[in-house]
């Protein structure tokens, strides 16, 4: 049997369905949406059991049990009959039970009084107060829809990453390390685009590599079962860089969704990413493109680094230029046509282009260690107003980010100040009272705590974002040359 204890700090913000499927309340909050809080740690979506089991055994005897019974029952019939509990009729209920507290000689009376079904007419009437007509709530329904899909495509365009780009990536990141993605498919869903990897490959010999490729397999191990019994016997899921939808809405169980910050990617990437601080730039590519002049693309990374060589910022800046006919290399003025039809071929190119001949790369590379020169001095140029702007930009941040801190500790001891003077009821017995007692000990020890941590944390984190150093490395240079000259 497995175990996990919980305080009521953990009604919320941790997924535990994957893990089981019973809940046993040892106490229940008063406010019903904190139950619901509760409750769905264990009951949402990919829960794999077919029935989840939320218990609370409830003493007959217990006047605060016979109180959150009749609190139930109430709370089920209003949302049987109005389709909702609302905020103000929590309220209301919560204020019926903490104006006179659960005596024990009124504990049944005020059961009766919660069942009362006088105050069904008048829960409905501000329920349709604060949702309004069907209609209203439809085109809120919709607006709310609306927002959301815009706000997804406008992140899809910040970030400018596909699934394709992704799978592009992390393809040529296993081939350049001894692996490979092999194509494979999930029968439910024929069109998605699915791959495999092997974990004997080169690539995963390293230190580091078990404990991701663990969490790529289908299933969890048992009680009991030894790690090489576990991994010899569960293969590794199938991965994808699109979502993979059954055809009743679920996500394949079976497939694994790469994304940017999945930890099999970054551990990839980072490979690659790391070159990029190597002593000299030894990345260049030459792609044959649909053009009439050769041009010439270095892709230069600011890096603004904080205290203790925290990375705070890092950018790619593209520096671009035109080989004419004489061989001379011109540099192309940022933000005009020329560059920006360059850049756009370049995004071309890279998703879509090819390698251009032996000769043709090799005649486009005996050029690079002057072209790098040339257009290194321009990337430190540009690059300067840019790490100015981004400085400011993280010294706003930072006095936001201190503000915020010092707000949140404040509004903390406060809570902690009308807490600890707040009377004490006088039905407790002697073990309650002990903890009560501990309790306010710990009270007086953090509001003492607090008054240092005002004074020192927001400022530290204010100085986490104070630009320290600024590092410039080309990472990466392209030629885009003429498929006929």
């Amino acid at each position: 049997m497995r175990l996990l204890l919980c305080t009521d700090a953990a009604r919320e913000g941790i997924n535990l369905q994957k893990g089981c499927h019973d809940l046993i309340h040892f106490d229940l909050p008063w406010n019903p949406s904190r139950l619901e809080q509760r409750n769905g740690r264990i009951d949402r979506k990919l829960q794999p059991a077919p029935t989840v089991f939320c218990r609370y055994f409830r003493y007959a005897q217990r006047p605060t049990d016979i109180v959150q019974a009749a609190l139930v029952r109430k709370t089920e019939r209003i949302r049987n009959e109005l389709g909702a509990v609302g905020r103000v009729i929590e309220d209301r209920l919560m204020k019926r039970l903490t104006s006179e507290g659960i005596r024990r000689d009124r504990a049944v009376a005020l059961a009766a009084e919660l069942e009362n079904d006088d105050e069904t007419a008048t829960y409905r009437a501000e329920i349709r107060a604060l949702n309004g007509t069907e209609e209203k709530r439809r085109k809120a329904v919709g607006e709310q829809n609306a927002k959301l899909r815009k706000t997804l495509e406008d992140s899809r365009r910040r970030v400018g990453i596909v699934g394709s780009d992704l799978q592009q990536v992390i393809g040529i990141a296993l081939s350049q390390s001894g692996g490979q993605l092999k194509p494979s498919s999930v029968s439910a869903v024929p069109s998605a685009s699915v791959f495999t990897i092997q974990e004997n490959d080169p690539v995963f010999s390293g230190a580091g590599w078990a404990p991701i490729l663990d969490d790529l397999r289908l299933a969890p191990p048992t009680k009991g079962q030894k790690l090489n019994e576990w991994r010899a016997a569960q293969p590794l899921k199938r991965l994808s860089f699109d979502p993979v939808i059954l055809p009743d809405q679920r996500d394949a169980p079976e497939v694994c969704h790469l994304h940017v910050e999945h930890r099999l990617v970054r551990r990839l990437v980072a490979r690659f990413v790391s070159q990029g601080f190597r002593t000299r730039l030894n990345r260049a590519c030459v792609l044959s493109v649909p053009s009439a002049q050769r041009r010439v693309v270095l892709l230069g990374r600011m890096s603004l680094y904080g205290p203790k060589g925290a990375r705070l910022h890092e950018e790619i800046i593209p520096i671009t230029g035109r080989i004419g006919a004489d061989g001379q290399l011109r540099l192309l003025r940022q933000g005009l046509d020329a560059e920006v039809l360059t850049l756009a071929s370049l995004d071309d190119a890279l998703r879509d282009g090819k390698a251009a001949s032996e000769a043709i790369s090799t005649e486009a590379l005996s050029r690079r260690r002057g072209d790098v020169t040339s257009l290194r001095a321009e990337f430190e140029l540009r690059s300067a107003p840019i790490a100015r702007a981004v400085t400011e930009q993280l010294q706003e941040l930072g006095k936001k980010e201190e503000e915020s801190m010092r707000r949140l500790l404040m509004d903390q001891r406060q809570r902690l100040e009308k807490r600890s003077r707040e009377p004490e009821q006088g039905e407790f017995n002697f073990e309650e009272q002990r903890q009560v007692d501990a309790d306010r000990r710990h009270w007086q020890k953090k509001l003492d705590r607090l008054l240092i941590e005002i004074d020192v944390e927001p400022k530290k984190i204010r100085k986490g974002f104070d630009v320290i150093a600024c590092r410039l490395e080309p990472v990466g240079l392209i030629y885009l040359w003429p498929e006929t000259i």
